[in-house]
């Protein structure tokens, strides 16, 4: 039982973290795709720099509900089984983050993870989440890069944070492997901040 409760909920997970807002609003309210926008990735940061702040708070708001529905179900589901439900919450997310990045539904091209990583974050326990947050903002402040901020935050914070705040080794084994996939994700932002040419985000208004 707690195999097969395992084994759906990660098919569960990634299919509807394969679901990408930034690709739902560019093509069906936008009538573009934002895959052949800015920077080409299908994430939150491109689409405020492609088409401005209505349309990125509409795709925050779509990755957040489907990030936190493949979660819940993991908590739901494999945490009633095993009755460790930080468990279920992390193995969810895990697939979230991935299905976002390599969804089955778009030809596995999609965002980076980075919101899905904040969304995992904060359900596994709220402390966490507000820690990984705080640091994010911080370091977008001082450096003026939202994928800094994503890297440092996601790819060290989370995991060490969900270690403090009593993960066994297990779940910080799938907290690690979150961090992972946000790290290797933005292996490209971190070759173009060592050669400073990633673009830093300016928070101007968009017409």
């Amino acid at each position: 039982m707690q195999s097969f409760a395992m084994a759906v909920t990660c098919i569960a997970a990634y299919l509807l973290g394969g679901i990408n807002g930034a690709i739902i609003v560019s093509t069906v309210f936008l009538r573009t795709d934002i895959r052949t926008k800015g920077s080409g990735n299908a994430g939150l940061t491109n689409m405020y720099r492609s088409f401005g702040l209505r349309a990125a708070i509409l795709t925050l708001l779509i990755d957040v509900l489907k990030a936190a529905a493949g979660i819940f179900i993991g908590w739901l589901w494999v945490g009633s089984v095993t009755h460790y439900p930080m468990l279920g919450k992390l193995l969810a997310g895990f697939f979230v983050m991935l299905g976002h990045a390599l969804p089955v539904w778009y030809d596995f091209k999609g965002g980076k993870g980075a919101l899905a990583c904040g969304v995992v974050a904060l359900m596994v326990d709220w402390r966490v989440g507000l820690i990984c947050i705080a640091f994010f903002i911080v370091i977008v402040i001082i450096s003026n890069y939202v994928s800094a901020g994503s890297i440092l935050s996601g790819g060290i914070v989370f995991p060490l944070f969900t270690r403090v705040f009593g993960a066994n080794n297990i779940e910080f084994l799938l907290a690690a492997a979150c961090a992972v996939l946000i790290v290797v994700m933005h292996v490209p932002n971190i070759v173009r901040i060592i050669r400073g040419t990633e673009n830093k985000l300016h928070l101007q208004r968009k017409r």
